[in-house]
């Protein structure tokens, strides 16, 4: 999901603060910072944050962090989305390569076919 910059600073805080707190927290103290500190409706980056798999629902009302959302706590929100997007290209340009090394060997194929013709 795409995130602007202050939604990837408000993801970073809610992160960091389920870090800090041992992975859980009650879901009022992450919501009320996030609207407090960016004054963004909070609900959002936190469905933003679950449907990415970063955090979790605990119960009714608490925040469980993920082992991915670990990862994207220490190390930034930006440097999670930009991994995530290099990942993404890898596997696009491995869905693509199969295509590409059946194209080389038909070219081959026929490259040689027509050598052998004239050559041969």
């Amino acid at each position: 999901m795409e995130y602007s910059d202050t939604q990837i600073a408000a993801a970073d805080l809610a992160l960091k603060t389920l870090l800090e707190r041992d992975s859980y927290t009650n879901d009022y103290i992450i919501t009320g910072m996030i609207k407090k500190q960016y004054g963004l409706k909070a609900t959002f980056v936190v469905d933003m944050l679950i449907e990415d798999g970063l955090i979790a629902r605990y119960g009714e009302a608490f925040f469980k962090l993920t082992s991915k959302g670990a990862r994207a706590a220490k190390r930034g929100m930006r440097f999670y989305k930009r991994r995530e997007l290099f990942w993404s290209l890898v596997d696009d340009v491995n869905k693509i390569t199969p295509v590409i090394k059946a194209a080389y060997a038909v070219a081959g194929a026929i490259f040689g076919w027509l050598a052998s013709l004239l050559f041969g």
